[in-house]
């Protein structure tokens, strides 16, 4: 068993360190335990749990690039068997150096193998596309109930968001509610969705999105005026044959991190 761990770790790779000119990444505070363990004895299996946690992390000093995360969470519980180590009945507790609190392990392993990745993200890209608001990627396996079928083993990757604002245009600022009058250009605001693929044993991909957004619009743009608001967006598909998911009351239970509030599946799998 090998653990490390750190504890308000400053890390920066670029140039111009310590100026104002600074330019390059850069990720603060960082707390992070990692676990490496190995079977003695029989197959030698090998097994990886990794969490860590920052208030920031991002690009600095690059006008024309801006990428940054805040109250970022990293979660991942690997192995190279079937087995999972489960922290929730053992919790092993990591220490991260002389003076900081240790970060205690309690990953459920009868989840199975995960990776979760969660945080409030910005990215603005030549003052011409800006998105903000909270994302969350989930990888682990689950189980679906698909129409005339039942319950199915599945492999999962589940992306959600929520209060997500967009722009994509010139001079749009970073206020969603006020782009400003040289704005020019597509103002989406308020955007939560789910996003679940599924992979069953024989390699049928299901593919179900529950999205809303709050309003969506041209802005600046003479002659042009379309708007909307609160649409929702409801998908569910599968790649090979005609069942379905079945997320209706009663069927398969899954809500999806969005980072804010999760969102809850609810579309009924027999009406395709």
């Amino acid at each position: 068993l090998l653990t490390i761990g750190g504890s308000d770790i400053e890390a920066f790779i670029g140039v111009g360190l310590g100026t104002a000119e600074a330019k390059g990444f850069a990720v603060e505070d960082l707390d992070f335990a990692l676990v490496m363990a190995r079977e003695q004895s029989g197959s030698h299996r090998d097994w990886l749990t990794l969490q860590a946690s920052t208030p920031f992390a991002g690009f600095v000093g690059i006008d024309e690039l801006s990428m940054e995360v805040s109250n970022a969470s990293v979660l991942i519980n690997l192995a190279s068997g079937t087995s999972i180590i489960d922290y929730a009945s053992v919790p092993l507790e990591v220490s991260t150096g002389d003076g900081s609190e240790p970060i205690t392990l309690t990953v459920d392993g009868s989840v199975g193998e995960q990776i979760r990745l969660s945080g409030n993200f910005a990215i603005s890209l030549f003052n011409f596309f800006r998105i903000d608001g909270s994302l969350a990627l989930n990888k682990q396996s689950g189980s679906a109930i698909v129409t005339n079928e039942g319950a199915v083993d599945v492999d999962q990757l589940l992306i959600g968001g929520s209060g997500l604002n967009a722009f994509i245009g010139a001079n749009g600022g970073e206020d969603p509610a006020n782009r400003g009058a040289d704005a020019l250009g597509l103002n989406v605001e308020n955007v939560s969705f789910g996003l679940a693929l599924q992979r069953d044993a024989n390699g049928r991909t299901f593919t179900s999105v529950e999205a809303t957004t709050g309003a969506a619009s041209f802005v600046g743009i003479d002659g042009l005026s379309l708007s909307a608001s609160a649409l929702s967006v409801s998908i569910n598909t599968v790649d090979t044959g005609t069942e379905f998911v079945d997320y209706s009351a009663g069927a398969t239970e899954l809500a999806i991190e969005t980072g804010g509030t999760p969102i809850q599946m609810s579309m009924d799998g027999s009406a395709g």
